[in-house]
């Protein structure tokens, strides 16, 4: 069999395989081609004295609707799942980030009842610790990779930014978002989504500057669904777009 024609590219380079300390990734377009590849790493494994764990290697296939198969590695049974984390970002079989966020999201709420309970007792209701915490663990958690899955649910989050401090200051739930950001001197969490979002935009489609496969991306013929919202809001702010991102706008 000749895999070629079911490896994935970005620009003109193949890439199979992503591989990040001792975790592997293993992408094709096909079923044929995994299993293909899936066997080559199962015999690179044995000939270099490394174990897969059957347990924790999952499949990921990529659709609309879920269809469940039947996928077998060296006689164990692989499970195929409808969303896996890795490295931090949950992946839907629909290639949408709407769980990731859902996930990020419910994490953030964990953290932040914490911050409010100490907050309210031994923390002595000191509102700048507050917001200096809040802003380094349940921000952090919502912005995680926000450069790659562009606007998402941005209201959610500025909803829940606003409830968090309206719960600091006490104040009425009809005092407006605006007027609570202003009082605590914060930023709409929407705001540093994008920020983070358009700095790492233009670092590989403007500057040129990013590294690895991100060297490929100005090579690639396909204009992503982010390429696309990247260059509307640029555009939007005054910023222009390389030329291989406009015929998509």
């Amino acid at each position: 069999m000749d895999p070629d024609g079911h490896i994935p590219k970005i620009g003109m380079r193949r890439t199979p395989l992503l591989l990040y300390a001792d975790d592997a990734a293993i992408i094709l377009r096909s079923r044929p081609g995994l299993n293909y590849l899936l066997r080559k790493f199962s015999d690179y494994c044995s000939g270099n004295g490394l174990s897969i764990n059957y347990e924790k290697s999952k499949i990921l296939v990529f659709e609309r609707r879920f269809s469940q198969s039947k996928w077998v590695l060296d006689g164990h049974n692989l499970e195929q799942v409808k969303y896996f984390s890795y490295l931090g970002l949950t992946f839907h079989h629909t290639g949408s980030w709407k769980h990731h966020w859902q996930t990020s999201l419910q994490k953030a709420k964990i953290t932040k009842l914490a911050i409010h309970r100490f907050f309210f007792t031994k923390g002595g209701k000191y509102v700048p610790a507050a917001l200096r915490v809040f802003n380094a663990k349940p921000v952090s958690q919502l912005l995680y990779a926000a450069n790659v899955w562009h606007n998402g649910d941005l209201p959610k989050l500025d909803g829940f930014q606003a409830k968090f401090i309206q719960s600091l200051l006490q104040v009425p739930h009809c005092v407006p978002n605006s007027v609570l950001l202003l009082e605590a001197g914060e930023c709409p969490i929407s705001a540093r989504a994008w920020w983070a979002a358009l700095k790492h935009w233009l670092r590989i489609s403007v500057f040129n500057l990013g590294k690895g496969l991100y060297q490929h991306l100005t090579n690639e013929e396909f204009v992503s669904k982010w390429q696309k919202t990247m260059a509307k809001k640029a555009t939007s702010i005054g910023l222009s777009p390389p030329p291989t991102v406009l015929p998509g706008l």
